[in-house]
């Protein structure tokens, strides 16, 4: 997998740590002004005066999307038992505000919504 990345420190680090990686070759196909000679003898592809071509395997890019993924899902899940906790307390505070017995409340957990959306009872 190839992608075109910011070429800044900073940017350049958190691609290395994320398992991105520099594309170098001895012989660039296109000359590009202003490419950056390595060590080894060979260029790095450059586009612009910011912007590297580097690579990462398919299989650390898959890696790297699931847990990005996750990440999203965790936050989600959060997100909604939040709301629903905020939601059952405003019932519960107005249902003993008019003097009615609070019973079972509507709404569930994210827990027990699997995340379908918000499940009721």
């Amino acid at each position: 997998m190839y992608r075109w990345c910011n070429s800044d420190e900073r940017a350049m680090l958190r691609h290395q740590a994320n398992g991105y990686e520099a594309v170098l070759s001895d012989k660039p196909e296109i000359t590009v002004p202003g490419a950056v000679p390595v060590p080894a003898g060979g260029m790095t592809r450059k586009r612009g005066p910011d912007l590297v071509l580097c690579r990462i395997s398919r299989r650390a890019f898959e890696e790297n999307i699931e847990a990005r993924r996750k990440a999203l899902r965790d936050q989600h899940e959060a997100n909604i038992d939040d709301s629903i906790d905020a939601i059952n307390a405003d019932v519960e505070s107005a249902m003993k505000a008019r003097g009615q017995t609070v019973r079972g409340l509507v709404f569930k957990s994210s827990a027990d919504a699997n995340l379908d959306g918000v499940t009721r009872r």
